[in-house]
């Protein structure tokens, strides 16, 4: 709109897009509904592909897989419809570091490091710099249950996070997948995320569920029942 002040509202189309979207932020968070405005529209036909974008993780943990998508544009810097190009799209990465399944249309993080992503029709190429983290750059971990293990019960299906602080001071949560989980003195079984605890082995006195990622460990202590015997 035109009247300026805090209703002023500008929306675009981003490149590779189909809808556009708002910009800016309005007074009150909202667009108003007004009566005066400029609009820029593209009339052209669809015209030869000119550029893809890539869309995904730019950061991935070691072991971790995930799935990239594109977004193309043409020569006009209309949108195309990455599904109807004459020549599919072809994933890839330069590094060595990434391994593509085809099948699965998903890039798997095989060690540290830095690769980029790639993305081809035809000769129309797109790259995507991915850093992978592995167990060098973390300085420790944390294992978060949804709830205190003491409160812990036979046949609880208990989630589990993992939490990590790296050396450069980033944290974040690591990828259920690329968990390997050990038990000690705990019945059960841990996988995806998730513990299914069965109580604990009998005579134990000391119970530990541990987290590994890529060779980096953290315990989590979880508080054995003590049981008294009471003598008349």
């Amino acid at each position: 709109n035109l009247d300026g002040g805090g209703s002023t509202t500008v929306v675009s189309r981003p490149l590779g897009e189909f809808q556009a979207q708002l910009d800016n932020t309005p007074m009150g968070g909202s667009m108003r509904r007004v009566v005066n405005g400029i609009g820029i529209y593209a009339t052209s036909p669809p015209g030869a592909l000119l550029g893809l974008i890539i869309d995904g993780p730019q950061t991935l943990w070691k072991g971790q897989e995930a799935s990239y998508s594109v977004k193309a544009y043409d020569e006009n810097y209309n949108p195309l419809d990455p599904a109807a190009l004459s020549k599919p799209v072809v994933y890839g990465s330069d590094g060595g570091k990434l391994a593509y399944d085809a099948q699965a249309n998903r890039l798997k993080a095989l060690t540290g490091g830095f690769d980029t992503v790639t993305a081809a029709s035809g000769n129309v190429q797109s790259r995507m710099d991915v850093e992978i983290i592995d167990q060098s750059l973390v300085r420790k971990l944390e294992v978060v249950p949804a709830k205190p293990p003491v409160l812990w019960k036979p046949g609880d299906a208990i989630q589990l996070k993992v939490r990590a602080e790296l050396i450069d001071g980033r944290t974040g949560t690591i990828p259920a997948g690329v968990i390997q989980w050990e038990l000690y003195g705990i019945r059960g079984k841990a996988e995806a995320g998730t513990l299914n605890f069965g109580g604990f082995a009998g005579g134990t006195d000391t119970a530990l569920l541990v987290a590994r990622f890529d060779g980096f460990s953290v315990p989590l202590a979880v508080p054995v029942p003590v049981v008294r015997e009471m003598v008349l």
